[in-house]
């Protein structure tokens, strides 16, 4: 008896389903996949050679953009602007940064600012010193550079011993193999070079181009690597604003143009 009852409320529950349908679409097989091994695909992001940024899938949906600095702001002594002209040849900078002048070594630990995989680097000598730099994208199609590292992690040195024999002041950029990141994971434990401590840092929205870029005088000085000038961004508004009010009320770390940016107004 308790056999045909089970029998007639499992033929009354299918019948529901037929006569009364959800109003839902059902998930796609993927999202399916997903959610029963607990994994995302991810969304890689390259340029063409135009200079135009564009995934390989769909975008996910992206929270409202917010990040952590890269390294403890209790050690900044003063800040390098974002999109300005600086350092000893005079050139522009998309990128910005992080002076340490009160550091007596280069020890200086880099995290993960939020999850991101490893798209390219290189590494190079400034002064016979060895340096690396690393690009990090995301699926939302949010980009961030590191350079000036010293010393790196084991997983990165590995990416980085890849790279092609350092050259005196050639950094030029090499695809690396794909290693993914989370926040707070550590990149690196010293920066910059003895006596002169400190770390560059960009960040840029590759899904759209920046205001900087809709003046014409910009676009015509910058325009040759649009890639980056294009996309910058003034990372300290994006900040938790505690760590936002300190890095703004320290000075400038360049001593010719200050805080001056086409990024930060």
């Amino acid at each position: 008896m308790k056999k045909s009852v089970i029998i007639v409320a499992l033929f009354l529950l299918a019948a529901a389903f037929v006569l009364f349908p959800s109003d839902k679409k059902p998930a796609p097989i993927e999202k399916i996949q997903q959610a029963i091994s607990g994994k995302t695909s991810l969304v890689t992001w390259d340029y063409d050679e135009g200079n135009k940024w564009a995934s390989s899938s769909a975008s996910p949906e992206c929270p409202t953009l917010e990040f952590e600095s890269p390294v403890g702001v209790d050690k900044v002594t003063s800040v390098l602007y974002p999109g300005q002209y600086r350092g000893e040849d005079g050139g522009y900078r998309v990128h910005g940064g992080f002076r340490f002048d009160k550091q007596t070594s280069t020890q200086v630990d880099v995290r993960a600012p939020f999850d991101a995989y490893v798209f390219r680097g290189s590494r190079y000598l400034v002064g016979g010193q060895l340096q690396y730099v690393f690009d990090f994208i995301n699926s939302c199609g949010i980009m961030y550079r590191l350079g000036h590292l010293y010393k790196l992690t084991p997983q990165m040195q590995e990416l980085a011993d890849k790279f092609p024999q350092p050259k005196e002041g050639d950094s030029r950029d090499h695809r690396t193999e794909r290693l993914e990141l989370k926040k707070g994971d550590l990149i690196a434990t010293d920066v910059g070079l003895p006596g002169n401590v400190f770390v560059d840092w960009g960040v840029y929205d590759l899904r759209q181009e920046n205001e900087a870029s809709k003046n014409a005088d910009y676009r015509s000085k910058h325009g040759w690597f649009s890639y980056l000038s294009f996309h910058g961004i003034c990372w300290l508004d994006y900040l938790p604003s505690d760590q936002e009010t300190v890095l703004k009320n320290l000075p400038g770390g360049d001593g010719q143009v200050g805080k001056q940016s086409d990024y930060c107004i």
